[in-house]
């Protein structure tokens, strides 16, 4: 057996350090994009979820999925307003930084990555949803079926949701963000969620605007 191109400790971990800040400029790309649009549109109160970490997880990390150390590899950060009385509208944005888990619907435990869809045949995906309620929203991310279908094209969702699924290669550019921020209070409109444009485009567009200053580079 020739073991002269096994990885030797070096090699392993110098890959790692390698990995970790490749996550970190990808993580920041993403967030860049999220905050972008969140400064697009009239919303403002926000909270982040993790599919592998549940609440009050540091309370009991060490007998988690590695996954819930990874934030980000698959996790949704949801905006909420309220529009009137008890009546709330919630925008959530879902990042599948891997859809290996997901495709492989048979696969019920998060830790078996060897059963997972190869890496060269999944994607990573971004999506956003808006929708009244949460719970319905908890279950459907659940149902690893439905997100198949939905991360495919499918836009069959849960009773009072509309949303669109797309390849994060969309989503490189500030150009990209502006045709989802489009799609969103587009169909926000048609579906009467009081839901648009924090500043007109052309006031964005104006000499002395402050919001061209604040776009976050992507």
């Amino acid at each position: 057996m020739n073991i002269a191109h096994e990885p030797t400790p070096h090699d392993v971990f110098l890959n790692v350090r390698k990995a970790y800040r490749l996550l970190h400029d990808y993580q920041c790309m993403v967030l860049d994009i999220i905050r972008y649009i969140r400064s697009q549109l009239n919303v403002s109160q926000y909270g982040v979820r993790e599919e592998f970490r549940y609440s009050s997880w540091e309370n009991n990390a060490l007998d988690r999925s590695s996954w819930a150390w990874l934030p980000m590899y698959q996790g949704w950060i949801y905006f909420w307003k309220e529009f009137e009385n008890n009546r709330w509208l919630f925008l959530s944005f879902l990042v599948i930084s891997d859809t290996g888990f997901i495709d492989a619907t048979q696969v019920n435990g998060e830790d078996m990555v060897s059963d997972f869809t190869p890496a060269e045949k999944s994607s990573t995906k971004f999506a956003f949803m808006i929708h009244p309620g949460w719970e319905p929203l908890h279950v459907f991310l659940n149902d690893k079926p439905k997100m198949k279908a939905f991360i495919n094209g499918d836009r069959n969702l849960p009773d009072g949701f509309i949303g669109n699924c797309y390849d994060m290669s969309c989503l490189t550019s500030e150009l990209g963000a502006d045709k989802i921020v489009k799609e969103i209070r587009d169909l926000a409109r048609k579906n009467g969620w009081p839901l648009d444009y924090r500043k007109r485009p052309t006031e964005q567009s104006q000499p002395g605007s402050n919001s061209a200053d604040q776009r976050t580079a992507i």
